[in-house]
């Protein structure tokens, strides 16, 4: 006869543990899944009293501590009765409300300083998270965005309204007309992101649903080509007239003469194809001479070691191939120059690495880093994209020299316009063509 029994000890055990592992789990989840924010703010001007409740209890031995050796438990009832102490203090006052609105700022399109926005491009504003327009709101203070032209032709606000008038952020930024929540970076917090990375692997925790917390405001303005403009954020009393000032956010910045990129791109397609030899092409091959990223004088130097003149800054767009001197001419490299940058970049927030070490082995943080947002590149959808080795940038990014792989002869060029996938505004890469050319024969060839 075969038996076996649970003690209801070990049964209550049992149902002891799974209940704190489960609470564990929860508490966890929804420290990893909700809004961090979600909890009440001080008021300002207000007191607040923290009681604090505590009892002591002393040991009296001759040996000293150590790590090895653990500590004594105190004799039992020799704990004093609990003692509670009141701290009191009082919260800023509504006079206090922050000045700046940079440190719950993420990132903005257009950037600060930025040069050759593209004037259909929406202003965006990422904020670390939505409390922070809920924080200026218990000052009794609400956010307005003021855009400006240096021309005095200022924009009006979506929706409508005087030119150069304020836009006033809801509250709710989720229920803002021009501003839809988005996800943003995925920013989070260092212990955010440590226990994420921790539990990334453990099934009894739903960090697949993880949110992030910053979200986006979106205002699309019309902006006129060429003109210098500022974006400035105001924080000033509920219901304060119009031209009221409280600035604590500006961006500065400098529109395109396009619209779009794809009017850029049809800036440069038409342009005229020029054929030309060159004496030493090795000169420009070199990567040592020439870089991907030279300064004009490296530039100019390349250009001379080849037997061409030192390039001039392009006034409007233009195409050239480089041919070899061979009897059966080979194709060498395609100039391409456009009157406007082709490369363009702006801050962005990027995540930081450095060598690990013993009291920090991760070793990162979050930083804003330029990264490209237009460039010039090879169609991958070209008949044979393999004829482009590599394209150097020339300085102000409004030249680049293609260099072309061994054989090119008889394939083509084809470039694009490349608008690189952006977080901010969530739209995937756009590639627009810009450039082709036929590498078939260089034109004083004589046709058999």
């Amino acid at each position: 006869v075969g038996m076996s029994a649970l003690p209801t000890t070990e049964r209550y055990r049992h149902s002891w543990d799974s209940t704190v592992a489960s609470s564990d789990q929860t508490a966890l989840s929804n420290a990893l899944t909700q809004d961090p924010s979600d909890v009440a703010l001080l008021v300002p001007g207000q007191s607040y009293t923290v009681d604090v409740t505590w009892r002591a209890t002393s040991l009296v031995q001759d040996d000293r501590p150590s790590a090895s050796v653990p500590v004594a438990s105190p004799p039992p009832n020799t704990w004093t009765a609990p003692h509670t102490q009141s701290f009191t203090f009082t919260a800023d006052g509504i006079g206090e409300a922050p000045d700046e609105l940079a440190p719950w700022v993420l990132a903005t399109t257009p950037g600060p300083h930025e040069v050759g926005i593209f004037c259909k491009e929406p202003v965006r504003i990422a904020l670390s998270t939505q409390a922070v327009v809920r924080l200026f709101d218990a000052y009794d203070k609400e956010l307005r965005v003021v855009v400006r032209a240096a021309s005095g032709k200022h924009p009006e606000p979506p929706g409508g309204g005087s030119p150069g008038g304020p836009l006033t952020i809801d509250v709710d930024a989720t229920a803002f007309a021009f501003g839809a929540k988005q996800k943003s970076f995925g920013v989070h917090s260092p212990w955010h992101d440590a226990v994420g990375e921790i539990v990334g692997d453990l099934p009894c925790i739903g960090v697949n649903e993880v949110t992030d917390h910053e979200y986006t405001i979106t205002l699309p303005y019309d902006f006129e080509p060429l003109t210098d403009y500022l974006v400035d954020v105001h924080a000033v009393p509920k219901g304060a007239p119009a031209n009221t000032n409280g600035l604590i956010h500006r961006i500065g910045f400098t529109t395109s003469r396009f619209a779009t990129v794809e009017e850029l791109a049809g800036y440069i397609a038409p342009a005229a194809i020029r054929h030309r030899v060159v004496m030493t092409p090795n000169a420009l091959r070199d990567p040592s001479v020439l870089p991907l990223t030279p300064v004009g004088g490296q530039l100019d130097a390349a250009f001379q070691a080849a037997g061409l003149a030192a390039p001039q800054t392009p006034e409007y767009p233009s195409v050239e191939v480089l041919w070899s001197p061979d009897t059966v001419p080979q194709p060498v490299a395609v100039i391409v120059e456009c009157s406007e940058a082709m490369w363009r970049s702006r801050l962005v927030p990027t995540v930081v690495t450095a060598p690990p070490d013993a009291s920090d082995p991760s070793h990162k943080w979050w930083a804003s880093r330029p990264a490209s947002w237009l460039f010039l590149a090879a169609s991958p959808t070209a008949p044979t994209p393999a004829v482009v080795d590599r394209i150097v940038q020339g300085p102000g990014g409004t030249r680049a020299v293609v260099l072309l792989a061994p054989n090119s002869r008889g394939h083509e060029v084809h470039l694009d316009l490349v608008s690189a996938a952006d977080q901010l505004a969530q739209t995937p890469e756009k590639r627009t063509a810009a450039v082709r050319v036929s590498l078939h024969r260089a034109p004083w060839e004589v046709e058999d």
